[in-house]
């Protein structure tokens, strides 16, 4: 406190030089203000750093500005969890007022959720207070340093940019070449934009390392999970077979395979942010380009994306998203236009339609509303909402008699985003409102709140925990670790506190796993023959019903709601495995740029992740959307329980365009 006082005290002195003496003395308080909450006094630090002549200013900056976004990514994070948490909490606390009601025994537990949720809320606010200063900094930062950059001798950029450029390639700490990406990105032009490109090639290859070593890691780390099952359950039926030290071994041997696999998944996952965050700063330079420089930086990465194999082309692509001129969206149109590959065409959409120009939507409904791949026409129809222009909504309704399974509710989300109205997939009342009200009707700037499914849909074949869905290619994930065995009624335990005595199920109520069973029985019952399903089920493993989309048919349901029948919950939460396992089933055999089979998964867990490879949200965040980059397959999530990991399950769906339903 000391320290801050005195750099908030001390009088600035002129700018008389660069010595190395003012250079430490500037990026001294610069760094220290940087870890202070008081914005005023770091934007004091910074203007007293930017005025020094000095190369090494850029280093200070660095490093300041990679404590920057580790505190707004922290702090957002924090802010989005604790958020979800009071919602869920929310509507716990209302549940177990309402019965409170009848049962006395509660009311401990309604004072105590009620005193939590309160704490909960008071939190919220002071993280969102600390969200909106954190985003102030930055953006005032990156004001000041782009000036600053923007003023430097050609001598001076040259040497700044070279030794961020070395930072970013090879620096060890994460924060740090996350930081030196920005500021090359802030620097821009003339060299910054090429050399962030070069970047995103030198990244990608980092990952692709990574990722090529782990199967075969985590294909050990299965293997030996399911010896320390098999080693458990000896241990359990004949103790002289398998003893203690045997058990004691086995889980050694777990927890080594496990780190192993988990250090390179930890190093994939950073790389995935780092090609992020360089693609949002290739973007924010290529905008600053002009002229022939402009003209040349986008033909070259027009080039690299045409010339591109695998995901490499949507990481390029992801470049071009961020770069709002109407140059570069012309450009997306035109490669639009030209790609044949279904994949790398749908995220050509995607691009186009983060610019938000309204231009297109003519061109989209003409060229590719009818495209002969699902995945196109979907995010076509996904493209056409966000654009939200007027001209989209009535060949949404035309085309909706067109499409069946998962395009239908596609558009009907499309069409709800763009009006407001609860029509579901009936093209007889979207087109009679279109009728009265489409000559005078004015699209609303923001879709409507309370998310895209309000009502019940009785058109909807497929509903799990009231989520509806209209698909036919459906892959369910159901969650059966030990705490499914627990009763769904929650009381003196919502949130599973290993502390307190857990919620078994009283006379006349059910467990967790049989709602889950009986739900997942009646969204079976939607999938008509002909129809393609399986389903994964996970708790320390992950497992399918079959190794490939199954065909539904008579026999089928048969056999599946055996294989359901005879499941027991036992295990602990192995969420990244279960999303290993469904991708894998959900995406066959045409690889990540491939046409998946399966379009819709629901994924339903009631806790927080307790083992697999890695535990932590944004890691599996990451790897669910790196996964699914190009397949565009619809995640819906439930969660059941007070225990669930409402950030996980909400992101989850966010993420991929589905919905979250908490129970």
């Amino acid at each position: 406190m000391l320290a801050l006082l005195l750099t908030l005290l001390l009088p600035l002195a002129p700018a008389i030089g660069g010595s190395d003496r003012e250079l430490d003395e500037a990026q001294r308080r610069f760094l220290l203000a940087c870890q202070a909450p008081d914005v005023a006094a770091r934007e004091v630090a910074l203007s007293r750093l930017l005025e020094l002549d000095h190369p090494g200013v850029v280093v200070a900056l660095q490093r300041g500005l990679a404590g920057t976004l580790d505190r707004l990514w922290s702090t957002a994070r924090r802010t989005a969890a604790t958020r979800d948490r009071v919602t869920h909490g929310r509507a716990l606390l209302a549940a177990l007022r309402l019965r409170s009601g009848a049962d006395s025994s509660l009311t401990e537990t309604v004072t105590r959720f009620e005193q939590r949720l309160v704490e909960d809320e008071g939190d919220l606010g002071r993280f969102e207070i600390e969200l909106a200063q954190e985003q102030a900094w930055k953006r005032t930062a990156e004001q000041r340093v782009r000036a600053w950059c923007a003023g430097l001798s050609r001598g001076l950029a040259q040497r700044a940019l070279a030794r961020l450029v070395d930072d970013a390639e090879d620096a060890t700490d994460f924060s740090l070449r996350r930081g030196a990406i920005v500021l090359v990105g802030w620097l821009g032009p003339p060299k910054g934009t090429l050399e962030l490109l070069k970047l995103l090639e030198r990244i990608y290859g980092e990952r692709v390392t990574l990722l090529r070593s782990l199967p075969e890691l985590e294909g050990r780390v299965i293997e030996e999970e399911r010896r320390l099952q098999e080693v458990e359950r000896l241990a359990a039926a004949d103790p002289p077979r398998a003893g203690r030290r045997q058990v004691q071994v086995a889980r050694a041997e777990v927890q080594r395979v496990r780190k192993e696999a988990a250090e390179p998944r930890r190093k994939a996952t950073l790389c995935t942010f780092l090609l992020e965050a360089a693609s949002e700063a290739a973007g924010a330079s290529l905008e600053r380009e002009e002229g022939k420089a402009f003209d040349e930086a986008l033909r070259r990465l027009v080039h690299d994306i045409e010339r591109s194999k695998g995901e490499l082309a949507l990481v390029r692509l992801d470049v071009l998203a961020h770069a709002p001129q109407a140059a570069v969206a012309e450009r997306l149109w035109e490669l639009a236009l030209e790609t044949k590959a279904p994949a790398l065409l749908a995220a050509t959409i995607d691009a186009l339609a983060a610019h938000g120009d309204p231009r297109f939507v003519d061109g989209l409904v003409e060229q590719h509303l009818e495209h002969p791949s699902w995945q196109v026409r979907s995010r076509t129809v996904q493209a056409l909402a966000s654009l939200r222009a007027k001209a989209g909504i009535e060949p949404l309704i035309r085309r909706l008699d067109e499409e069946e399974g998962r395009l239908r509710t596609d558009i009907t989300r499309a069409l709800r985003s763009l009006t407001g109205q609860r029509f579901h997939s009936d093209s007889t009342l979207w087109q009679a409102f279109w009728a009265e009200q489409g000559t005078d009707f004015v699209v609303p700037p923001e879709p409507p709140l309370g998310g895209l499914f309000g009502t019940r849909d009785d058109s909807a074949d497929v509903t799990f925990f009231g989520i509806p869905t209209e698909s036919q290619n459906v892959l369910f994930v159901l969650d059966v670790s030990l705490s499914m065995s627990l009763s769904i009624v929650p009381r003196a335990n919502p949130d599973d506190d290993p502390g307190r005595g857990l919620d078994l199920p009283q006379a006349n109520e059910e467990t967790r796993l049989a709602v889950a069973r009986r739900e997942l029985m009646q969204a079976l019952a939607g999938i008509h023959d002909g129809g393609r399903f399986n389903v994964v089920l996970y708790a320390t493993d992950a497992w399918s019903y079959a190794d490939s989309p199954c065909t539904m048919s008579g026999e089928e349901r048969t056999r599946v709601a055996e294989f359901l029948r005879t499941t027991d919950a036992a295990g602990a939460t192995n969420i990244f495995g279960a999303l290993r396992v469904a991708f894998d089933v959900a995406l066959g055999k045409g690889g990540p740029l491939g046409e998946p089979p399966l379009d819709t998964i629901y994924f339903l867990s009631d806790g927080r992740p307790t083992t697999g490879i890695t535990l932590d949200a944004e890691e599996l965040l990451s790897y669910a959307r790196q996964r699914n980059v190009a397949a565009g397959i619809t995640i819906h999530t439930v969660g059941l329980s007070g225990a669930q990991d409402a950030y996980l399950l909400r992101r989850l769906a966010q993420d991929s365009g589905g919905t979250w339903a908490a129970r």
